[in-house]
């Protein structure tokens, strides 16, 4: 079983994913089904050795850290098993129009932190930062259209 960690908030699922169904459509698309209830996903960033992934779902991208009981004993005892540090680089999770830049380049964000707002399919999608760190590059501008996959932040 793992735990995982939206932001500093634990949750885990001893069975799966408590009702809920992984559907991978194709590339980083994946749908969640729990009876007549379906979501579409997309895989934003994934850093296996850090344990780390982020993941768009209605409209906000969500930081997730998945641990095993290992894991969170060896954190717990201040032993880290790997080092956990952030993406590298935020990726456009769908095709669409950079609206807003919320961070600039040197500034330091945290978790959770908005970074960029993304309109795809007539939604304002706000896309946070999976990880505390530090800007290193901006590498789009507000108005500019963007593909799926398209980087769109670097970090230190």
């Amino acid at each position: 079983m793992r735990t995982h960690h939206v932001g500093k908030q634990p949750f885990s699922f001893p069975n799966g994913l408590e009702g809920w169904s992984i559907e991978h459509l194709e590339g980083r698309e994946f749908r969640l089904k729990r009876g007549s209830e379906a979501k579409t996903a997309f895989l934003v960033d994934y850093d296996p050795a850090a344990k780390t992934s982020s993941w768009w779902i209605d409209g906000d991208v969500y930081p997730v850290r998945s641990l095993r009981a290992i894991d969170v004993l060896l954190d717990e005892l201040g032993i880290a098993a790997t080092a956990a540090k952030g993406p590298e680089v935020v990726v456009a999770p769908m095709p669409g129009l950079v609206l807003r830049i919320d961070a600039a380049e040197g500034s330091e964000v945290v978790p959770g932190q908005t970074l960029l707002v993304l309109e795809a399919m007539k939604m304002e999608n706000n896309l946070k930062s999976p990880a505390a760190g530090r800007i290193a590059q901006v590498l789009v501008t507000a108005g500019q259209a963007v593909e799926k996959g398209a980087p769109l932040i670097r970090f230190a």
